[in-house]
């Protein structure tokens, strides 16, 4: 009897075995925004080292988090983006196009990764018919720089978790 389970095992593993890829082929993925930053740590506080557009294809490195170690197909580009910036699917590129053409908008994807969706937006609104979203929407429209963010985290002595990677 163990005699046949022996010779099933190897039958099956010789019949399979052809299939299975013992060495993964590196993965590329394709930008999905405008434009994407390269950092050269896994954080947005990383320096900046390049920039990626929409469409571009990147071979995927490493990945720690929700951040992926890339490199550009021509080999110029290499760091760290995070991976809200990336797709799986094939970026149809059309004139005058903005995002890709995904479910979410480039300001839904972010917000989804924050916790936030149409969800708990409608729902939000629902139990505070009163809020005034304008104090918001101005705060939304503040750009502050990877360098004024530094600046104030070495001001106030703050130190972000393994350089700030999330």
């Amino acid at each position: 009897m163990k005699r046949k389970a022996f010779f099933r095992l190897i039958t099956a593993f010789l019949l399979f075995a052809p299939t299975v890829n013992l060495v993964a082929a590196p993965k590329t993925m394709n930008v999905q925004y405008k434009k994407g930053e390269i950092h050269e740590t896994p954080s947005y506080l990383g320096n900046i080292t390049g920039e990626v557009s929409l469409g571009d294809k990147l071979t995927i490195l490493e990945s720690k988090g929700a951040w992926m170690k890339v490199s550009s197909e021509d080999g110029k580009i290499s760091g760290w983006i995070h991976s809200v910036y990336l797709t799986a699917k094939k970026i149809k590129m059309d004139a005058g196009a903005g995002d890709a053409n995904v479910k979410a908008s480039s300001g839904e994807q972010t917000l989804a990764t924050k916790g936030f969706n149409s969800q708990v937006e409608t729902s939000f609104k629902e139990k505070h018919k009163d809020a005034n979203f304008t104090c918001v929407d101005k705060m939304e429209a503040v750009k502050v720089s990877t360098k004024e963010i530094k600046e104030f985290l070495e001001k106030g002595q703050v130190k972000p978790p393994d350089g700030g990677a999330q």
